[in-house]
């Protein structure tokens, strides 16, 4: 944090200035950049984007979701519905991104009373799954920077993810 912004270091390469390191460029196609800092920031007056706040738990901590700080993201608004068409509040909704063989969850997220959840992502392609353990689905979903995208996912829409989903090629058939 300096000059009332975050900014990043390298780990230890030359570099003459904040903002500079060998990950700059593959940082601006990230899915999601999380931060944790040290202490709670004060929740009514921060421009960055909670992700978590744990002022309940001995340790106290949050996670920011930075992503904007490295990349120019979009936004995702989940809307969870039952089978009847009504808001599933409280849903949990996962987000997935493909990587080594299978679907891998990179945010957990809880639905609203309006069954709407938002998380600022970067640009790309992401599984979508979300509901309880009666009902829900999930889509294919593509995020455009500094683009909001919609998705509402209804039972039946397709499976309900709850942890790494492994994707194998089908057996040979004779």
């Amino acid at each position: 944090w300096a000059s009332e912004k975050w900014n990043f270091l390298g780990a230890c390469e030359y570099a003459p200035g904040l903002d500079q390191s060998w990950f700059a460029r593959p940082a601006k196609r990230a899915a999601l950049v999380m931060s944790v800092p040290f202490g709670l920031p004060d929740k009514e007056n921060t421009v960055e984007e909670i992700y978590r706040y744990a002022d309940y738990l001995p340790d106290r901590y949050a996670i920011i979701n930075s992503t904007s700080f490295y990349a120019e993201p979009g936004s995702l608004k989940i809307t969870v519905l039952d089978e009847n068409d009504e808001p599933m509040k409280e849903a949990n909704v996962l987000v997935y991104v493909f990587n080594f063989g299978a679907l891998r969850p990179i945010a957990k997220l809880v639905a609203d009373e309006k069954g709407v959840a938002e998380i600022t992502i970067g640009e790309g392609r992401f599984f979508v799954s979300g509901g309880d353990e009666k009902s829900g689905g999930g889509k294919l979903v593509k995020v455009k920077k500094s683009k909001t995208t919609k998705v509402t996912i209804k039972p039946k829409d397709g499976p309900v993810l709850d942890g790494n989903y492994w994707l194998r090629p089908a057996k040979d058939v004779k």
